[in-house]
């Protein structure tokens, strides 16, 4: 498994010289890529349910029952694991369009790297439990910086094209984002 702030801050100190030996440490298999996403995707969970229990409803008129908290929890969870596991598959089929290469593990490594600053932002759910917007702004900028470099290093987007693949995966990070959030959103309100 990764470190993820050890490996965030050499990433964005210096991305060209760390996605290169991204790219050659092809030891970590698809599944083991999966399970750290599972794992990483608890900070974002965990910090919006500490966020719930720290601060409350921003609703100075309903209580936050521990229902809403672990459900709130699960649907974050979720929602920062397929985010990231979508965009796997989009960034393996984008790849070849902007000059790149077909390689699935390469995609794993790729938005599984690029995606940390996505589940570090999440902590920003502790002190503002409800701040999806600005954890969405903040990582989606770091995954677009880092997403920049690792195209090139890992799926061998050539440096004229790897601008356009990034401006098209953060917008359908963007959208994918808000799809899966109004979804989830709607399954919670079912529920109670």
């Amino acid at each position: 498994m990764i470190e993820p702030i050890q490996t965030l801050s050499e990433l964005l100190r210096s991305p060209a010289t760390k996605w290169p030996e991204i790219a050659s440490d092809r030891s970590m298999a698809a599944a083991e890529l999966i399970r750290t996403a599972a794992l990483l995707a608890l900070i974002p969970a965990l910090s919006r349910a500490g966020g719930l229990i720290l601060r409350g409803s921003p609703n100075p008129y309903e209580a936050v029952s521990p229902l809403g908290i672990v459900s709130s929890a699960v649907a974050t969870w979720l929602l920062f694991l397929l985010i990231p596991l979508i965009m796997t598959i989009l960034l393996f089929r984008l790849s070849p369009v902007f000059g790149g290469k077909f390689d699935r593990n390469g995609a794993y490594l790729t938005v599984l790297y690029a995606a940390l600053p996505t589940w570090l932002a999440g902590l920003v759910f502790v002190p503002f439990a409800l701040s999806d917007a600005m954890a969405l702004i903040v990582g989606l900028a770091g995954f677009s910086y880092l997403l920049y470099y690792g195209s090139r290093a890992v799926m061998s987007v050539p440096e004229d094209k790897a601008i356009g693949l990034v401006l098209v995966t953060a917008a359908l990070w963007f959208i994918i984002y808000f799809a899966l959030y109004v979804l989830l959103d709607s399954f919670m309100a079912l529920r109670g």
